[in-house]
């Protein structure tokens, strides 16, 4: 159950950002492709997954997932660091 929640905060956390990154004309187009290479990397996943699970270790997947997120994270680390992005107005709260 877990599990399930933490993807989920993952999935939603990301089109969010994903969806204040895009320019207002294109937030759907975005969307979409976002989604439809999502779908595309599950797919791939999955086959690459079940192979290593009966051809390797039964913890492969997991493991392959692991080393995916990772190197993700290192990657969108290293562009928010390149590129960061115009700063957002925020609104200065005063007492």
């Amino acid at each position: 159950m877990l599990l399930g929640i933490g993807q989920m905060s993952a999935i939603l956390s990301s089109q969010v950002l994903i969806g204040q990154e895009a320019p207002r004309e294109t937030i759907g187009s975005v969307l979409g492709v976002y989604g439809f290479f999502g779908a595309i990397g599950i797919l791939f996943v999955s086959v690459a997954g079940g192979m290593l699970f009966d051809s390797w270790w039964p913890g492969s997947p997991f493991m392959i997932m692991a080393a995916a997120n990772s190197v993700l994270l290192i990657w969108a680390l290293a562009v928010r660091r390149i590129v960061p992005g115009p700063l957002r107005d925020r609104a200065v709260v005063r007492s």
